[in-house]
């Protein structure tokens, strides 16, 4: 999977200037909290101390690809004091490419129709195999223990925490048809559903830490986030190989084969998810390939 959605070269390095949104230097990178503004109707946009600022402060001179990569082209038109939830969430989230693969795996000429069964699904389901999605990833662009950000990290966590289980379904979709999975799809499809809407009150957290100049779009990139991959497509389904005598063994040979699905978490087995071994983000993820990414809400002091 591509590590981004642009193309060329590294989607980290900057290599020009754009006017409003440029780098500022680590002096008044230590003072513009301080002084940020809450970006409210009737006062001045709250001042980054970063940059690349994405979507751009102000007049966006001079941007290439490879500055707001792997964000679309048309982030350019927003301006980060202004963007709202529904733009995030219906024009931006995910990036293209981003973690979830832009197309669906074709499905095999030969597969293990006979292992996906209500018996085997719920004996799989029991073992809840989403838990490790639970445990919080840690932040890779702003610090740990940054008040400012210590809402959002906490709404996070309890957005995982709840619907975990949704999230782990939408990159382990089960080729299901029939009458007998009725109730399951619609129970499954449910849960997607209300953790998406749930995840409104996240993104108004991170618009707010927009409007005070303290994080950008970026902040959406962190490995902490978890995404869908988009509704009505089959990105997420799996087809279980002939080679497999159990449920549980497909699962963890897709898992290994494609990371993406878990989200580059550490693949853990059931025993280690009951013993509370502590999952982590591989290096793996795309986060972690693009350079601006790291600490970059970090105030340099």
């Amino acid at each position: 999977m591509a590590a981004s959605g642009g193309s060329g070269s590294d989607p980290g390095s900057s290599g020009d200037s754009s006017g409003d949104d440029s780098s500022t230097s680590s002096s008044s990178r230590a003072s513009s909290s301080s002084t940020a503004s809450s970006g409210s109707a009737g006062s001045s946009p709250a001042v980054p101390f970063f940059g690349p600022v994405i979507p751009p402060a102000g007049t966006p001179s001079g941007w290439r690809q490879p500055r707001y990569a792997p964000w679309p082209k048309r982030v350019r038109r927003f301006r980060l004091h202004l963007i709202t939830v529904q733009e995030l969430r219906t024009l931006f989230l995910p990036p293209p490419g981003w973690i979830i693969p832009r197309r669906a795996p074709p499905e095999p000429a030969n597969w293990n129709r006979a292992l996906v069964t209500p018996a085997n699904v719920e004996a799989l389901y029991a073992t809840q195999p989403w838990r490790y999605l639970v445990q919080a990833a840690e932040a890779h662009l702003f610090a740990p223990g940054d008040a400012a950000f210590r809402p959002f990290s906490r709404r996070l966590q309890r957005h995982i925490e709840h619907w975990a289980q949704a999230y782990w379904e939408s990159t382990h979709e089960l080729h299901v048809q029939g009458a007998t999975w009725k109730r399951w799809r619609t129970a499954r499809n449910s849960r997607r559903s209300h953790a998406g809407n749930h995840l409104n009150s996240l993104l108004q957290l991170a618009v707010g830490l927009f409007q005070q100049g303290l994080a950008d779009m970026d902040l959406l990139l962190d490995p902490m986030m978890l995404y869908f991959p988009p509704a009505h497509t089959s990105i997420g389904r799996w087809y279980p190989g002939l080679q497999h005598a159990t449920l549980q063994a497909a699962l963890d040979d897709i898992d290994a084969q494609e990371p993406w699905r878990r989200f580059y978490r550490t693949p853990l087995t059931v025993a280690d998810m009951d013993a509370h071994v502590r999952c982590r983000v591989t290096r793996d993820h795309p986060a972690f390939h693009v350079p601006r990414l790291a600490d970059k809400f970090v105030q340099q002091v």
